[in-house]
């Protein structure tokens, strides 16, 4: 995915915020999720869309545009006299011919016209279907002794494909399969990073480290390596 796609999403996400001030006072739009990866893995495959009316109108459309508004792929809503009320649909990131949309930003327009009045909200919305991965490059030592003092187990891994609110995690899981959380610390690059791990008391065996990272539209990439203990 472009660089200048990535660098969208802080965007959306201030925008989004500031969504009240900036809209019409008699339509509300909420978009759950403005960042959709339509790849049927079950994250975010889809995002649901409402809005509120508080008067009535003669017509009201939701069209899915190019940023240009040159381009028209699909209409979303259309009502004829809308009353007051609260009305839903589900983006999935279609086409009128329900094909899936390139990955890149959309424009959800809305239009609602009570005679010669036409009131409008644009929306940036976003197909992402590349996810970031994280990979282990390596954990020193591979086979570690607790009885050490001062010593831990350094992970050492690397990110690739960040966007703007990637988030990544990291669980170990010991020989009888307890699974304990990682405090991950927080990425912000393309780049590589390093975490040490200080098992308390722990059991000899095997421990398999995981770690994951996710993106705002759900993509996900992961990697796990092993350390004896």
């Amino acid at each position: 995915m472009e660089i200048s796609l990535k660098i969208r999403y802080l965007h959306i996400i201030f925008f989004l915020l500031a969504a009240a001030s900036a809209e019409s006072a008699e339509i509300s739009l909420i978009i759950s999720h403005p960042s959709i990866s339509p790849n049927s893995d079950g994250r975010k495959d889809f995002s649901q869309v409402s809005l509120t009316l508080e008067n009535s109108f003669d017509t009201l459309t939701v069209t899915l545009e190019d940023p240009a508004e040159t381009v028209t792929y699909d209409s979303l809503l259309n009502i004829i006299n809308p009353e007051a009320s609260s009305y839903g649909f589900l983006w999935t990131g279609k086409d009128s011919a329900d094909n899936v949309l390139p990955d890149g930003e959309y424009l959800m327009h809305l239009r609602a016209v009570r005679s010669d009045t036409v009131t409008r909200i644009r929306r940036t919305v976003i197909v992402d279907t590349d996810a970031p991965s994280i990979n282990i490059d390596r954990i020193e030592p591979g086979i570690f002794s607790p009885a050490i003092p001062g010593a831990g187990v350094m992970i050492y891994y690397s990110v690739s494909g960040y966007s703007e609110g990637c988030t990544a995690g990291g669980s170990v899981i010991d020989p009888e399969g307890e699974i304990t959380n990682l405090d991950i610390p927080e990425i912000s690059a393309d780049s590589s990073y390093s975490y040490e791990w200080n098992p308390s008391t722990p059991e000899d065996g095997i421990y398999t480290i995981k770690l994951n990272i996710e993106d705002l539209a759900g993509n996900r990439g992961s990697d796990e390596g092993s350390v004896d203990v």
